[in-house]
């Protein structure tokens, strides 16, 4: 009898964010795509069995590394004061 060995597949995703003043015209759009994202990963995620980790960056003048490989379940949405 042959057992097959399955393969565990594993995303990693990395946002990276523009955190300059010069976006603070987009900033509520930013949140609620970003938010949209991570919902929609999270969906995808839990539908198809599949684990999915997330990095967040941000940057203006340097970068900031703000979540690292968390898992999206984990993953709280963005908000005006985290933003």
């Amino acid at each position: 009898m042959f057992i097959k060995d399955k393969m565990k597949l594993i995303n990693n995703v990395i946002i990276v964010l523009d955190d300059s003043g010069s976006m603070s015209c987009l900033r509520e759009i930013v949140i609620q795509k970003y938010n949209e994202i991570i919902a929609d990963l999270r969906t995808n995620a839990n539908q198809s069995g599949q684990e999915t980790f997330l990095s967040l960056y941000t940057f203006h003048s340097n970068s900031t590394l703000r979540i690292c490989q968390s898992n999206i379940n984990r993953v709280k949405g963005l908000s005006r004061n985290d933003y």
